[in-house]
């Protein structure tokens, strides 16, 4: 197996394990949501609830990415969060545009 000679560090976002040596824990799956076009809430709440579910069954961790790219977005996109990922489980937000990036982190 592979290892790293550079000692590895490890961060614990909520209960999931991040990083470490290659082999100690489970990969996390980042989940991309909403990358194409406006949101749809329906479909992202379908395979939100898939990818939890899954997560729980195989017991890899899966933290949710949700894509932000226009500011009109990003209220319903919040919303969306707060109502549909479960208290205290990770997620991130992935903003590419550096002016959206500050309006999102005042929130």
């Amino acid at each position: 197996m592979f290892s790293f000679t550079k000692k590895q560090e490890i961060f614990d976002i909520s209960g999931i394990k991040i990083g470490g040596q290659p082999g100690i824990y489970s990969t996390v799956l980042f989940g991309g949501l909403f990358f194409k076009g406006e949101p749809n809430f329906e479909n992202a709440e379908k395979h939100l609830k898939n990818m939890l579910d899954l997560s729980k069954k195989t017991g890899n961790p899966a933290i949710p990415d949700f894509f932000i790219k226009k500011e009109e977005f990003i209220e319903d996109i919040v919303s969306f969060i707060e109502k549909n990922v479960p208290k205290k489980h990770p997620f991130s937000v992935d903003i590419i545009e550096p002016s959206l990036k500050i309006k999102i982190l005042r929130l």
